[in-house]
This record gives C-alpha cells, sequence and structure tokens, in this order.
C-alpha cells in the first residue's frame, strides 16, 4: 500500500491482528466479541379493590426496560460501537365499576400503552472528532458532509493487500 495513502490516518492507532486469518489474504484476521449488555428490566403489578358493594376498580401497571450496551474489545480510540439500542414499553390500566342498579352498570375505563424500539447509533462520533480524528492530516471528507441531508456516520474500512500480503503501516 502507498506510504502516501497511510500518511493520511494513524495506522498504530488501529487494532492489530490476533487471528491468522482465512485465505491469501488474510481475512477476519481480528476476532474480539461484541459484549452486548442486555439489563432486562420488567414490573408489572396489579391492584384491585372493593369500596363498596357497588363500587369496584382496578388498576395494572406493566414497565419493561431494556437499555442495550456494549464496549469497546479492541482498546482503539477509532473504535465507535453503533449496536445500542432503546427497547422500553409502559401499559396504564384503570377500571372503575358502579353498580346502580340490579339493571344498570356503569364501567369507567382508561388506558395508556407506549411503545420505544429505537436504534442508538453512535451519535457521539462526529462529536468527538469524528472523521478529522481518524485522517487528521487531510480534509478529503468534508465535501460529502457539507449537505446537512448527509448524516456523519462511522467509517467502515477493510484493508487487504491485492496479492495475498498483509498491508502495513509503510510503503514496502
Amino acid at each position: 500500500m502507498p506510504g502516501s495513502i497511510w500518511s493520511l490516518c494513524e495506522p498504530e492507532k488501529l487494532w492489530k491482528p490476533n487471528a491468522p486469518g482465512i485465505g491469501p489474504y488474510h481475512l477476519n484476521n481480528y476476532y474480539a466479541p461484541l459484549p452486548i449488555k442486555f439489563p432486562f428490566q420488567n414490573f408489572s403489578d396489579r391492584v384491585d379493590y372493593q369500596a363498596t358493594e357497588r363500587l369496584r376498580a382496578s388498576g395494572r401497571v406493566s414497565l419493561f426496560r431494556t437499555p442495550i450496551t456494549t464496549s469497546n474489545p479492541t482498546g482503539s480510540d477509532y473504535f465507535v460501537s453503533d449496536r445500542g439500542s432503546e427497547r422500553d414499553a409502559t401499559s396504564i390500566t384503570g377500571d372503575v365499576t358502579y353498580t346502580l342498579s340490579a339493571r344498570t352498570v356503569i364501567n369507567v375505563r382508561g388506558d395508556y400503552h407506549s411503545f420505544i424500539d429505537a436504534a442508538k447509533y453512535a451519535t457521539s462520533f462526529a462529536d468527538n472528532g469524528g472523521w478529522a480524528k481518524i485522517w487528521p492530516n487531510s480534509s478529503f471528507y468534508k465535501q460529502v458532509f457539507a449537505d446537512p441531508a448527509v448524516p456523519v456516520e462511522l467509517p467502515r474500512m477493510s484493508i487487504s493487500g491485492t496479492d495475498g500480503s498483509r498491508c502495513r503501516g509503510s510503503a514496502e
């Protein structure tokens, strides 16, 4: 790989191979399980109350919270996970029944439900330096993100030599 390309970034901050890789290009030469945490929290309770022979009330509250997070298995400043999410649900119901007579019953019911299943992408990537952090000596990416409609996403890269050799941080 030409040295001029590596001079645009700091290869010493990339994580080092920890596996032999597959095939002549040594693909998939880094393996680290991504620890994803699922702290499942669930609360559900119901109350039934008979105030008088004619008046009854009941209610239920159910809360479900699962903020999913990951950590950095590489140790590199360049690693930013985009695998977090928020999976929450809330359900609240209430019911009041009043017996006016043997032939007339009044029932009032109310409920509230909400559900969130939202991915939490790495929104701090741009705030913590973004692409300038990876390529401090170049600004080639600024034209791409000049349009505010284009989100500043994490860069993805795959580096391998065309002759099967591993790419290094200096010109050969």
